[in-house]
């Protein structure tokens, strides 16, 4: 790679004062439930991507309905064992009045076609998730840009629920019920006051009609999308707040689910990396022995990759045995923290220096100071705790293909745009030359939050031509 290339134009860049603040303006037309700022309804551009099978019809942006009247909900945030997917379906299938036995849970796609608009809402407008039915359109449509422009689809901060399925698959799934029976009331020639649902079901008693959903589903996509659909009472629930059966269980009892560990490229014979940092951050390998490691049966390729080595061999355990095998020397760092004793003596110096007064101020909250003026007994202890590794049962792990100026990854991210990003830039490639394939994940933590390991599987793919999982 040319480290001199010019790197790819950020899309940021792209966007003008005028025609930021326009793009959110002109979503005032566009689908109030829509993924993009654009005019029109954008089910049409999206219905390829997520409901390209036969009999599928996308009645919004987060769910469609097929021909067996299988609700399937289409989720922005990632599943790693917190059950995010299930619950936010179940926030969807509610409004809906879906039968919970027939609905099902699809990733949206990392793209960059679906951001998380209401996080980002929360965190930038202070948990704004509601406007007046006027302005919601434009306001919803200024925050989707803002995470498209910023990669917004993240799982992280406890957010999932209380803003995506609070607002966005509450809406989608009230919307989508508003618009079957408009649909269903426009074909029996009825009021659409009479009519009821549940159970994935409309019926109309006075007539006696009744219909599936997915026999109007087609219909129903055609209708106008209510900007700002009333959704049910507490009173009124009928799946939250209870015990539905999670729809991951089956998968991860059975052995069928997939996580990025299992990833298998057909027609590819895999290779494994295994990886070693150096020990301390900002220091460089300065010289390593592989002499026994290339002895090693099984073994491909030993890298220097300056800030970690990586061995490449026919199986994980022959990497990692091979990579036990390796000693190396690194460069002097320029932190004197080495570990974390130092660590935590750093933290100690610094509260003393701090003394009574509490040093440099970061946030505040409360009146503390006065507080401890007026009690009448005071308690004080010390407590200290190590830096804890975010360890999930899954390990850490991404299989990057680097073929033809193009980029595929496998891999469990919290941030799967971040990730597309962050390997563009370590390829010197357009964030639309890397392909990120999203499986559910054995945990996070908030590990996953971070795309270090995302970029080292790429760094190693780049440089051996030839698919890797890395572990």
């Amino acid at each position: 790679m040319n480290d001199m290339a010019k790197p790819p134009r950020s899309r940021a860049a792209k966007w003008t004062r005028r025609g930021f603040i326009g793009a959110g303006v002109l979503a005032g037309g566009a689908l109030l439930i829509g993924v993009g700022v654009r005019p029109g309804n954008p089910v049409g551009e999206l219905g390829p991507k997520v409901a390209g099978g036969e009999g599928e019809q996308l009645i919004n942006s987060w769910l469609k309905i097929d021909a067996d009247n299988v609700v399937t909900a289409i989720v922005p945030h990632c599943e790693m064992g917190q059950g995010a997917h299930s619950v936010l379906a179940q926030m969807l299938a509610d409004e809906l009045d879906a039968d919970w036995s027939l609905v099902k849970v699809m990733q949206a796609p990392t793209d960059g076609s679906y951001v998380v608009t209401d996080t980002i809402r929360m965190f930038i407008a202070g948990g704004t998730v509601g406007a007046p039915d006027w302005l919601e359109p434009t306001w919803n449509g200024l925050f989707t840009k803002i995470g498209q422009l910023a990669d917004g689809l993240i799982t992280g901060g406890s957010s999932s629920i209380r803003t995506t399925g609070q607002h966005t698959m509450r809406i989608a799934g009230a919307a989508a019920r508003q618009m079957l029976i408009g649909a269903a009331a426009k074909e029996w020639g009825v009021p659409a006051s009479e009519i009821v649902t549940a159970n994935s079901t409309l019926s109309h008693k006075a007539s006696g009609k009744s219909a599936s959903y997915a026999q109007f589903a087609a219909a129903a996509a055609e209708q106008d999308m209510p900007q700002t659909p009333v959704l049910k009472a507490p009173k009124d629930y009928r799946l939250m707040g209870t015990d539905a059966p999670r729809t991951d269980i089956p998968a991860k009892v059975n052995g069928t689910a997939e996580f990025g560990i299992d990833t298998k490229i057909p027609g590819q014979t895999m290779s494994y990396a295994a990886v070693r940092r150096v020990p301390v951050p900002g220091t460089k390998v300065a010289k390593m022995d592989a002499s026994a490691a290339k002895a090693m049966p099984g073994v491909l390729q030993i890298l220097n990759m300056g800030d970690f080595i990586a061995v490449v061999a026919d199986s994980y355990w022959q990497a990692q045995q091979a990579l036990n095998g390796i000693t190396a020397e690194y460069t002097a760092a320029e932190s004197k923290i080495r570990s974390s004793a130092d660590q935590s003596a750093a933290f100690a110096a610094a509260l003393d220096k701090a003394g009574d007064a509490g040093g440099e101020e970061v946030i505040g909250k409360g009146k503390v100071a006065e507080a401890m003026q007026v009690v009448s007994k005071q308690l004080s202890a010390e407590y200290q705790a190590p830096y804890l590794a975010h360890a999930p049962l899954e390990p850490m792990n991404a299989t990057v293909w680097v073929r033809d100026g193009k980029c595929e990854i496998w891999t469990g991210t919290q941030v799967p745009l971040f990730a597309r990003s962050a390997a563009a830039k370590a390829l010197g490639l357009s964030a639309d030359d890397v392909t990120v394939h999203h499986p559910i994940m054995g945990g996070g933590f908030g590990r996953r939050l971070e795309t270090d390991y995302v970029i080292q599987a790429v760094r190693i793919a780049q440089a051996t031509g030839y698919p890797v999982k890395m572990i």
